[in-house]
């Protein structure tokens, strides 16, 4: 850090979606996500002006992690998803692409959701 405090830089925190909802049989693993946007805002204020400090919080996307979330139930899920499939690790990518540009040189303390809708509609 001592570097990017020198000459500037981005840090970006890779969260969840459950850092910003309350998840059934979850609340362990989503306090640890809320925590760490929550030291996003901290560290933004913190190290600014010279880092930028952002978080992005994904919602269920297709990776070996997240594996129990959609193996099995991809129609279900994509249907339940407002943009109608299952996140991919590219659409994250791009959000912490961006997040780390110059075309972010303004955002500090951000939280953007990555998660296609997932958050706007909590369905069976």
């Amino acid at each position: 850090m001592d570097r990017m405090a020198e000459h500037g830089g981005s840090v970006i925190n890779i969260a969840a979606l459950g850092g910003e909802v309350v998840q059934a049989m979850l609340g362990v693993y989503d306090a640890s996500k809320a925590a760490l946007l929550h030291l996003t805002r901290h560290f933004a204020l913190e190290l600014a002006p010279q880092v930028r400090v952002n978080s992005v919080a994904p919602g269920i996307v297709q990776t070996r992690l997240a594996e129990a979330l959609w193996k099995h139930r991809e129609g279900a899920v994509s249907s339940a998803t407002p943009l109608g499939r299952i996140g991919q690790p590219t659409d994250v990518a791009s959000a912490v692409v961006f997040l780390a540009s110059d075309n972010a040189s303004w955002i500090t303390g951000a939280t953007i959701v990555v998660d296609g809708g997932q958050s706007l509609h909590r369905g069976p």
